[in-house]
């Protein structure tokens, strides 16, 4: 192995680091302490399960996110710590993972801090800013053995006027000078991928919205004659049009454009040529992008704070007072609409205390459910019908007594009887998916033992209540994503949410642009439309699973959820993406539905144990 000297050659800094802690987040980079007696016992722990490389870095995983191969030291049933990808260099390849259940792994490490180099996936504009170099650099490659002629070259581009994100070339400006041989090979591959694709598709002088971008996705939202398609933000990083950018911005507000069979993008009256392309270190390399917003809108989800309320039943008690208004209404309504007051009168008031606020929140579809179930039982008519739903929708009946608490501030002081209504809301709903999921033979779930009761108030911490909650919430999207569990159906939620992954808003087309390397530089997605529509023919006839859910508890305590849909059919090979569900923030209730990566049939059956 590396010694504690060599490290220093590619670093600032190497301190003692608490790894555990919560502000070393996911990417947070740490190498083993120079102590022989621990570097012994540490690969003692892992045996021969894990070949440690010359100089290994240990890249702290999402707890969410720990390989089901990684090596386990210590008691899995006790809460996990950290656990780590162990890698051949800061931005090497990996050689495994490492998942630690004794709270001793906090003496093991020391913090990696990179000093010259770039970590390209923390760095996201500076990378972007690197390949939006190569569409002006056109000998890069040629020019890579003379360092000092790239850096004078690169410096130059940068200056040339164009729309460039300010965050990016300030932090890359003073790295060219001192970054590693490998860090620097790098952004000649990054440069190099996009100057392949300038090459190919680019036929006009070039352009670029970087720096400004998001000034772009405001333009096109605002042009009533660009088809929005999604919720969020054109998945785009940059714009390569034949014209600047404020010209370009101002074109997207107002024109309507047309597109040909390449992706070139016109305006009919600008003129303005455009092509939208979305930035990628490599084609395997990068989460394949987040879907959670795009899930909640589609199914009516409500808020996470509404939906915590719902679980815990506080409904309008904790907030709100029913004014007389409603009853008096129904009751003068009574007198001239067939007397509604007496067939609504035994269940109103239940009604209000447990259903009205939530139907405020809740999606069309399922208000019609609702109000469908109320005209069969109390036979209403359609003029009744009106009546009663001007009720319950009404505002001015609902009058709110004291502002609302938020979210963390009422996960921060739950008590024991409160956390089990989530610990049994979370139980409940895992024993009815995994129904669910046994009774079709297109769908597989994988689950453990039931999660366990909190039995003192010491044991509750918001981590722990906020995952529950997660935890929730994730099973309640899988279920709205299954829909009626009839396969065309699964196949045509799991293809939107593709769609939104990859396309976002945006409904013209789009390319993908990676870093050089042995594969394709680029890669044509085409139009949301195209994209849905080719997706939903060729998996229309599976008849192989369409879905996998994994519920693997955790310290007996809440689940990790991974959802797995059919993505693909190459050849004879399945592909299905992988959706990470759950927090992604320390301390606080977050809620991420992601997609993070693409994997075979193989890959599918293992994490989900199939023999067949």
């Amino acid at each position: 192995m590396v010694s504690f000297k060599e490290y220093k050659k590619v670093s600032n800094i190497i301190t003692e680091a608490t790894v555990n802690a919560s502000k070393y987040g996911p990417g947070s980079l740490f190498v083993l302490k120079p102590d022989s007696a621990k570097v012994s016992a540490f690969t003692k722990k892992i045996g021969s399960a894990i070949t440690l490389p010359k100089s290994p870095v240990f890249s702290k995983l999402d707890p969410n996110s720990v390989p089901d191969t990684a090596v386990e030291i210590g008691d899995s049933s006790k809460p996990l710590q950290a656990a780590f990808d162990i890698l051949d260099g800061p931005e090497g390849k990996s050689v495994g993972a490492v998942a630690w259940y004794e709270k001793s792994v906090n003496g093991y490490y020391n913090n990696l801090k990179l000093g010259s180099d770039i970590n390209w996936g923390r760095e996201t504009p500076t990378l972007e800013t690197c390949q939006a170099i190569g569409v002006y650099y056109k000998n890069v490659e040629s020019d890579a053995g003379d360092r000092a002629k790239v850096i004078a070259n690169i410096k130059s581009i940068l200056g040339n006027g164009q729309d460039w994100d300010s965050g990016g070339v300030s932090k890359l400006l003073p790295k060219l000078d001192t970054m590693t041989a490998k860090n620097f090979a790098e952004m000649i591959a990054l440069i190099s991928g996009m100057n392949d694709f300038a090459k190919a598709v680019v036929k006009f002088k070039p352009n670029i919205i970087h720096g400004r971008i998001r000034d772009y996705y405001d333009a096109e939202d605002e042009n009533n004659n660009v088809e929005i398609t999604g919720v969020k933000d054109n998945t785009a990083d940059m714009i390569i049009s034949s014209a600047p950018a404020d010209a370009t911005i101002s074109a997207m507000k107002t024109d309507k454009f047309t597109f040909d069979n390449k992706g070139i993008i016109t305006g009919e009256e600008s003129k303005i040529k455009i092509v939208q392309v979305s930035l990628k270190k490599s084609a395997t390399g990068a989460q394949i992008g987040k879907a959670a917003s795009f899930l909640i809108k589609k199914y009516g989800l409500p808020g996470y704070n509404d939906y915590f309320v719902d679980i815990l039943s506080e409904s309008l008690e904790e907030g709100f007072v029913l004014n007389e208004g409603p009853l008096d209404f129904i009751k003068r309504a009574a007198d001239v609409v067939k007397n509604v007051w007496s067939k609504v009168a035994g269940s109103v008031r239940k009604f209000f205390s447990k259903i009205s606020s939530k139907m405020k929140r809740t999606n069309e579809i399922e208000k019609k459910k609702v109000f469908k179930k109320y005209e069969k039982i109390f036979s209403l008519d359609s003029k009744e019908m009106a009546l009663f739903e001007n009720v319950i929708e009404g505002k001015e009946h609902l009058v709110e007594e004291k502002a609302k608490e938020s979210l963390n501030a009422k996960l921060e002081k739950i008590n024991v009887r409160e956390a089990n209504k989530l610990v049994k809301d979370v139980r409940d709903k895992k024993t009815g998916i995994v129904k669910i999921f046994d009774g079709k033979d297109y769908l597989v779930q994988k689950s453990g033992k039931p999660i366990s009761d909190f039995k003192s108030q010491n044991e509750i911490d918001i981590d722990t209540v906020s995952k529950l909650l997660s935890n929730s919430y994730s099973i309640s999207v899988v279920n709205s994503i299954l829909g009626s569990t009839n396969p065309k159906d699964v196949i045509d939620s799991v293809v939107d949410m593709h769609k939104e992954v990859y396309f976002g808003k945006t409904s013209l087309p789009l390319y993908k642009v990676y870093g050089k390397s042995s594969g394709p530089s680029y890669e044509y997605l085409g139009t949301a439309g195209d994209f849905t529509k080719k997706k939903k023919e060729k998996l229309s006839n599976v008849q192989f699973p369409v879905a996998g859910l994994r519920l693997n508890p955790q310290n007996s305590r809440y689940l990790n959820i991974d959802f797995f849909v059919v993505s693909d059919v190459s050849e004879d090979e399945i592909y299905y993406t992988q959706f990470r569900t759950g927090t992604n923030t320390s301390g606080k209730f977050s809620f991420n539905f992601e997609g993070t990566k693409q994997i075979s049939s193989a890959q599918f059956k293992k994490f989900l144990n199939q023999t067949t």
